[in-house]
């Protein structure tokens, strides 16, 4: 039996989708900007680069420079103001 045995090679493929939501994000909310005197919508960090397409890291060194606009919840949580984020060009260093 053995040596009229055949080998059957079966393939198989699959795919995993993994969704991850953070909380938060993709949210904003209006809420009064100083520096733009006026009421925006806020907006997460992950919020705003996913608005953007400017990196996390891009956002931040903007925001050091006083380019963006931010105000500081309650809780510690850092949001953006939406109107400086609109009127912010993309720097030359994030389209590296």
């Amino acid at each position: 039996m053995l040596a009229n045995a055949k080998k059957i090679l079966i393939e198989t493929e699959s795919t995993e989708t993994l969704i991850v939501r953070l909380a938060g994000s993709y949210r904003s909310n209006n809420s009064y900007c100083e520096l733009c005197d006026c009421e925006s919508e806020m907006h997460d960090l992950n919020s705003s680069v996913s608005l953007t397409g400017r990196g996390a890291r891009d956002l931040l060194r903007e925001i050091e420079l006083g380019l963006l606009h931010t105000v500081q919840t309650s809780e510690g949580h850092l949001l953006l103001c939406g109107n400086s984020l609109r009127a912010t060009p993309v720097s030359s260093s994030s389209e590296e």
